[in-house]
């Protein structure tokens, strides 16, 4: 079986990457125009699902495909053709303006580009949404356990707690606000950590941590 990235974004291959699992790129060649008159999160999942069943594949192959489109005011605002359509995305704001939108900024702002295109996320609902989604999909989790230990065995990984250990395939580092002490549990006395070297450790800031057997 194969995992195959059905894209030639370079952030996409750079986020498949941080996981740590072959995979090979093969690019969709399909049209990707949208239909304006449809809802943009329709077209961008008929678009993504398009892009998944155009690339060549095994029956037993998995293969991630994606979208991304940009709706500002209920206009879908794609790839600029030009450098001054690129820049009629932008707008200049006067300090005023940009205190009233962002009241957190340091005073005395005299100015600021803002593009209305873009949008922040949210890293608390982005990790409980996560969470939900590795528990609808057969994850299981084990709460208010202590990680004491981690160690590499012939079929993954066992995590040992203060409560039970737990045997799993993949481990990642979710643990938040402790995702520092989790990261220092096996070190070398140089400094080292043996989790990069069991290939098993992958840093997330989302404020969770659960371990997974899948």
């Amino acid at each position: 079986m194969s995992v195959i990235l059905a894209s030639q974004s370079p952030r996409r291959k750079e986020l498949l990457g941080l996981f740590h699992i072959p995979f090979e790129i093969r690019v969709a060649d399909i049209d990707e125009t949208m239909d304006p008159r449809k809802k943009p999160y329709d077209e961008v999942a008929r678009v993504s699902r398009l892009k998944a069943l155009a690339v060549e594949r095994e029956k037993e192959d998995t293969v991630i495909a994606a979208d991304t489109i940009v709706v500002c005011e209920g206009r879908v605002l794609g790839k600029p053709r030009s450098e001054a359509e690129a820049f009629s995305m932008l707008r200049l704001l006067s300090g005023r303006e940009a205190e009233a939108m962002e009241p957190m900024l340091k005073k005395g702002v005299a100015a600021a580009l803002y593009a209305p295109g873009t949008g922040t996320v949210n890293p608390w609902q982005l990790g409980i949404a996560a969470f939900e989604n590795a528990l609808q999909n057969g994850a299981e989790a084990k709460l208010n356990a202590e990680v004491l230990a981690i160690r590499k065995t012939g079929t993954g990984f066992e995590v040992e707690t203060d409560s039970d250990t737990y045997p799993c395939k993949m481990v990642f580092n979710c643990a938040g606000l402790f995702a520092d002490k989790v990261h220092h549990i096996n070190r070398y006395d140089n400094g080292d950590s043996k989790l990069d070297e069991l290939g098993c450790e992958i840093e997330v800031s989302f404020n969770i941590s659960a371990v997974n057997n899948v």
